[in-house]
């Protein structure tokens, strides 16, 4: 977590310690798929796929970010700090694409755009405030919308597979503890100073006294104060999160829409309520830090497994269905953030990697 003497982590190093992590993945759903897959039904799938609905997956997913970029865009806006929308998606999409590469679980998406919105001139502790509330506001979504999704299930008597059950529970469990840390990062400000000094104490003698405690912990001091300040305009002002709350909304379908329209391609039309569970229980599994770049293998065997126990799809259209997904979602992802990074300047991945690795 420390910085590098070198100003500039190059990306020959970011490639070495990723490629290796996404070939390991990629070896995982391969052996997944000749243990469990029939082959050649998974290639008929595939090869039956139609493009101008999948096409249509693409577009979903482009508004699903769009959205995402305009909650961030509007919970600064709430703290009385602008920056163009424009400039929030390409942050959004860079900070997806640094998500994806550097296997840190969404933290180092957050610390990209925190780090392009204090270039952008916004206060560093009111852009970390944004990025908190915004994670606190997609947690409970999820959580309300996978309530919403087990009623659609039990309703229409369709059955929760026992095996997804134990997960269920597990991921709803794990998802109330990281709710119960956001909200003590809310209201323990005493607690927080004494975790920030610590953590320049450790900083310090880490890096054997090149980091003056007394500089940064007037730097984090100002942060903590300008992050406490903007919560209390957040809690003060609680309409003006009604247009990033619906932003949120939207962004949550829009994620829904990818998965629907995938099995849609394919000729499957899957329960909404099936899509839900299954969206929330993957998108539990993409969080769980295993280290691996984009969750590239484990993500794919896991949404094989996923609505493969539900039972609408046989494996191999579940292999499928999972190899088009996470083509639209990571792969086409992947290369239009590498895209924009190319036009944009590439230095911001430096940058957030000395703050992730090390």
């Amino acid at each position: 977590m420390f910085l590098d003497s070198n100003p500039i982590i190059k990306r020959k190093t970011i490639l070495k310690r990723t490629i290796p992590f996404i070939a390991l993945g990629l070896a995982i759903f391969v052996a997944y798929l000749l243990l469990f897959v029939n082959i050649e039904e998974m290639f008929a799938t595939l090869g039956r796929t139609n493009l101008t609905i999948y096409l249509l997956g693409f577009g979903a997913s482009i508004i699903e970010l769009i959205f995402f970029a305009l909650a961030w865009k509007y919970y600064l806006r709430t703290l009385s700090e602008n920056i163009s929308l424009k400039k929030s998606i390409i942050h959004s999409w860079i900070g997806n694409f640094v998500d994806l590469l550097i296997p840190a679980e969404s933290v180092g998406g957050e610390i990209c755009r925190i780090y392009f919105a204090n270039r952008e001139g916004v206060d560093g502790g009111k852009a970390t405030a944004a990025a908190l509330t915004q994670r606190i506001v997609g947690t409970v979504i999820s959580i309300g919308t996978l309530i919403i999704g087990l009623f659609l299930i039990f309703e229409r008597k369709i059955g929760l597979p026992p095996s997804l059950r134990g997960i269920i529970y597990l991921v709803i469990s794990a998802t109330a503890i990281s709710l119960f840390i956001g909200m003590l990062l809310i209201t323990k400000e005493k607690w927080i100073r004494k975790i920030v000094k610590k953590i320049v104490g450790f900083a310090e003698w880490a890096t054997k006294g090149r980091l003056k405690k007394e500089e940064w912990e007037e730097k984090a001091s100002r942060v903590v104060d300008a992050f406490y300040e903007s919560l209390f305009v957040l809690r003060r002002n609680p309409r003006k999160f009604i247009p990033p709350l619906t932003f949120s909304l939207i962004q949550w379908f829009f994620g829904i829409l990818v998965y629907y329209l995938v099995f849609a391609s394919i000729g499957i039309n899957v329960d909404f309520g099936i899509l839900i569970v299954g969206h929330f229980i993957i998108g539990a599994v993409k969080s769980v830090p295993i280290g691996v770049p984009a969750e590239i293998g484990i993500t794919e065997v896991a949404i094989a497994i996923v609505f493969g126990a539900f039972g609408v799809v046989s494996p191999a259209e579940a292999a499928a269905v999972a190899i088009l997904i996470r083509i639209i979602t990571v792969w086409f992802r992947m290369i239009v953030g590498f895209a924009i990074l190319q036009l944009t300047g590439s230095e911001v991945v430096s940058e957030v990697s000395k703050k992730i690795f090390r």
